[in-house]
């Protein structure tokens, strides 16, 4: 999957399938401004998939629902390296 994938309107008839979910509507209208900073910290603590990186200075302590958050982002952000992976016949 990739984002050009979540183009669609929300009323799409198209249906996504992923990580064993499936979704009669485009996912991506489910997402809150919330989960969108989830993943804007996920980036930025990844290091922009540049190797480990360090949490904005405001958030002084990393509480730990937010690192299993960031475990489930990891274990996604795996299970679409794959697909690409079998897309490309790897």
């Amino acid at each position: 999957m990739r984002p050009e994938d979540f183009a669609a309107a929300a009323d799409t008839e198209d249906v996504w399938e992923i990580m064993g979910t499936t979704y009669h509507a485009n996912p991506r209208y489910r997402l809150t401004p919330g989960d969108l900073a989830m993943v804007r910290l996920y980036r930025y603590a990844r290091g922009g998939g540049m190797g480990a990186g360090y949490l904005p200075s405001q958030v002084l302590e990393e509480p730990a629902v937010m690192l299993d958050a960031f475990d489930v982002m990891a274990a996604a952000e795996q299970w679409v390296r794959q697909l690409h992976e079998e897309a490309r016949g790897r």
